[in-house]
Parts: structure tokens; sequence; C-alpha cells
């Protein structure tokens, strides 16, 4: 079918360093699904279910060189008619970027959006530009679902952040610079620990547990009752507690990893605290609490603020700033415990482009490596199973030379910076074609550039146990030798070295 093309001229103001500057947007419409409806200024993507596969969509290139660098906000109010759920968790409604780097390398930063049906509501997207960026484009519209999606562009509002940091260099004491690198697991959920776990990871040979406090995983408008959260939150304290001597008898340290906050996560998977003070400040108030608790225990090896961090827009409470409270409420409490800091969109690799220093001594860094995700999360999130590593995927020939490309933000962060780097996930389906590979060329470059790392998880879902093996998740059975474990332990001997 001949695709119709219409153009709609914007002229949106973006706050650059104080300083308006008008972009012209020119719309184009890339099927006869989409439309431009004059009267009511309204993008409006109405798709049949034969015509869901298309990416029905406005798309606008921007201008790219005075983006370059910056954080961009948008936001818009839009609504919903029967969407239907897509095959892949990323489609659905379209409200998002796509930019290019002047290697080739395409990312498509978006918002999680909900389907089905609901009234007009304004949700909010922010992105980092890179500074080699040199295409830049917006989309708004459907793809692999069926319905209507209606756009206002009236409402339509874009804004910038300009990120600089003057030159700094980490600050490190003996309590950082005498560890040696740490490797280990992700623990089980949190009261689900037990002691023949730590002696199977002492025959293993990981010295470090992250002890995630986890519960109502990807779950929405949860963790409200702050007294409940508060008892439920110091139970797992006190349970992991009473492993400390047997973890010191077996030579591990652990992360104490607050995985689920005070409100818990809106409906776009965004933290709550970061747009309500009552929750903000009971998350300052409940780490200040936990290091009161856990001062002076040698278990502890440091503190994980918060688990993947999702802001996608000018968030009152920032995921940044709000950390950076945390951990000055620690301090007060105890000057010198490791505090990981984590970036924001899920703690990706690419948001490293944007992150800031903290200024307090013996802040480490937190990365989760998850790239190609079509490869480490096949079969979970309606992704297809089946994709093989190394190889072809999505276009892109992935080895370790793609791994690298991958953590590369990061690793300038650490140059840049001089910053102790934590990889806190990384991890394949138990039945990703070559996951043993990928997971070694993963510890191998963690190892290249002096990583700590624990690996997703131990225990905890079949979906990412190193002790069972099988073609998909209805075929799984108990496995003491298989590729995935071999890397795994491979890596550990080094902390026998």
């Amino acid at each position: 079918m001949k695709k119709i093309f219409a153009w709609l001229m914007l002229f949106a103001v973006f706050c650059m360093a104080g300083t308006p500057v008008d972009l012209k947007l020119n719309f184009q419409m890339l099927t006869d699904s989409v439309k431009l409806d004059e009267a009511s200024r309204q993008v409006i993507a109405k798709v049949d279910e034969q015509d869901k596969a298309k990416q029905n969509c406005a798309m606008a290139e921007l201008d790219v060189e005075a983006l370059r660098g910056r954080l961009v906000f948008v936001q818009i109010a839009l609504k919903a008619e029967n969407v239907s759920e897509p095959q892949r968790s990323w489609n659905g409604m379209k409200f998002m970027f796509r930019y290019q780097l002047d290697n080739g390398q395409e990312y498509w930063p978006g918002a999680a959006l909900p389907r089905k049906s609901y009234d007009w509501r304004t949700v909010s997207l922010m992105a980092f530009i890179p500074q080699n960026a040199v295409k830049l484009y917006f989309y708004l519209g459907l793809q692999e679902s069926s319905g209507c999606a209606s756009f206002q562009l009236d409402s339509l509002k874009f804004w910038t952040e300009e990120v600089s940091v003057a030159d700094y260099r980490a600050k490190y004491t003996p309590t950082v610079t005498s560890t040696p690198v740490f490797r280990g697991v992700m623990s089980p959920n949190p009261l689900n620990l037990k002691a023949d776990d730590l002696r199977t990871l002492k025959e293993w040979g990981a010295n470090l547990v992250r002890f995630q406090i986890q519960r109502n995983w990807g779950k929405a408008n949860t963790d409200l009752d702050l007294v409940e959260y508060d008892h439920w939150v110091m139970k797992c304290v006190s349970h992991v507690e009473s492993f400390f001597p047997l973890a010191k008898e077996c030579g591990i340290r652990f992360v104490i990893d607050l995985h689920c906050l005070p409100g818990g996560r809106l409906e776009n998977m965004e933290m709550r605290m970061f747009y309500e003070q009552k929750y903000a400040d009971h998350f300052v108030a409940m780490w200040k609490r936990i290091a009161q608790r856990l001062k002076g225990k040698e278990a502890v090896w440091a503190y994980d603020l918060v688990n993947e961090p999702v802001m996608n827009s000018a968030a009152p409470f920032d995921y940044w700033n709000l950390q950076r409270r945390a951990a000055e409420a620690i301090r007060e409490v105890d000057p010198e415990i490791p505090i990981v800091i984590e970036s924001n969109e899920w703690d990706s690799t690419n948001a490293f482009r944007y992150l800031r220093p903290l200024d307090l001594p013996n802040i480490i860094y937190q990365a989760h490596m998850y790239h190609p995700g079509v490869f480490t999360h096949q079969g979970v999130h309606k992704n297809p199973i089946g994709v093989r590593y190394p190889g072809m995927i999505q276009g892109k020939k992935w080895n370790i030379k793609e791994v690298r490309a991958a953590l590369e933000p990061v690793l300038e962060f650490q140059k840049k910076y001089g910053v102790r780097i934590y990889i806190g996930k990384f991890s394949a389906a138990t039945w990703a074609p070559g996951a043993g590979d990928y997971l070694r060329d993963c510890i191998s470059v963690f190892e290249e550039y002096g990583w700590d790392w624990s690996y997703h998880a131990f225990r905890e879902s079949p979906t990412w146990s190193v002790e069972l093996e099988g073609p998909d998740r209805d075929h799984l059975k108990p496995s003491q030798d298989n590729p995935r474990k071999a890397a795994l332990l491979e890596g550990f001997r080094k902390n026998r070295k």
C-alpha cells in the first residue's frame, strides 16, 4: 500500500541555558493508519488488526545539533481506545525518541505507556542526547497494537537541561581501596535466604551477595502503607543479619539492596517517591535507620540505595538528589561505609552518559548489563525464544566487541571521575542459546576493567538459574554442569587467587 505523507509545522520552545530556542517539527505520517486532524490539533493512530505490525506513527526529525549533550524532557496529553497488547513489551503506544550515534548505533528511549482504554492523561518522557548523536527523531503512534491512540499537539511541550560537571575525582578511604574485587551473586528473595545457600556459594568461590529486599516485583501501587512497609523491611534486615557469623566463615560480604521503595512504583514504573514528598522523606529516614542498625557489622560491604531507578520527567524529588539525601543521612551515622549509587533508566549503562558523580567519600557506582535485551530476556516479557549469542541480533553482529560497546558509557564515567564501578546485575535467560558464551564475555570485560560484579540471580527464579537447564521454561531440569554455570564458576575462581 502506498504510504501517504502529511506534514505538520510545530514550533516548540526549548529552554537552553535560560535562552528559549524555537525548533521546527515536521511531523510525517508513516502509514495510512495515522492521520493529522487539523480541527482538533491531534495526531490520531487508528489501526486495524491486519495493519498493527506496521510502525503506525507520526515521525519528526529534530535539530540534533541544538540538543546534543542535553537532557530533553517532553510532555503530551494522550488517550487510548481499545489499544491491544503488543507481542513485544516495548511496543504498543509509541511516545519516544530515536537517535543515531556517529558509530551507527541506534537507541530508542521511550515512555512505558498503558494499553487498553483511558481518557486524556498527561505523560512525560526524558532522554539524554549524547554529544556524538548525528540524527534525532521523535515518534507518536502505535506499533504491534490495534485500536486508537490520540495525541493532543497543543499540549506538546519540550524543555532541556544542560548536563555539566566541573572537574572532579572520586575520594576513597582504605575502607574501599583495601578491599579486593568482589565477585558474587544476587540473593534469593529476602526471607528465602538459607544457610545452605551461603555454604554452596563458598564452595563455588563467590565472595559477595547482593541481598535484595524485594517483593511485588513488576507491580504498581505497592508499599503505600508505610507502617507495614517498615515492619517488613526491618524483618528482612534482621533475617540477613542472622547470617552474618556464617557469612564471615564463608568469606562472603553483603550489599544491602533496597529493591522496593516507599510508595512503590507508579503504573509507568517510575518511583512514586520521586513525585510525592511523603515517600521521599520516608526513603531517606529508612536508610538512616538501616545504617544505625547495621553500623559496624563487618559482613556489610555497602548500601545499595535504589534498585533500578526510573524517572521520565523533571521530578521534584529526582532520582539523583534523593540518593544524595539518603547518602548524606547515612554519612551522619557512618562516615565510611561504601554507598552504591545507581543511574536512571533501570540503572542502564546508557544513562551513565548523564549521571553526575556525588561529592562524598566512598561512593561506588552501579550499572546493570542486559544488552542486547532481546537475547538476555528471551522468553521474558513476550520476547521470542531462539535468539543466539554470538550472532546477528537485530541487525548487529553481537560478540565481545559489542559487549564492550554497550559498557562504554560506564567505562568513560570511570575514567573521567576515577570511580569504582560495580555491575550489580547481569544475566541471560536459562534457555538462551549461547548464554554461557555471553556470561563469559561479560565477565571477561568486567575483569579487564577491574569492576566488582554480581550475577542475577542465585536461587531466585528458574529464568536465571545456573542450576537448571532446558530449551524453555516448561522443560527445565536440575543441572550440575552447564555452560552458564561453568562461566560463572570460572569467574569466581579469580577470588581464590
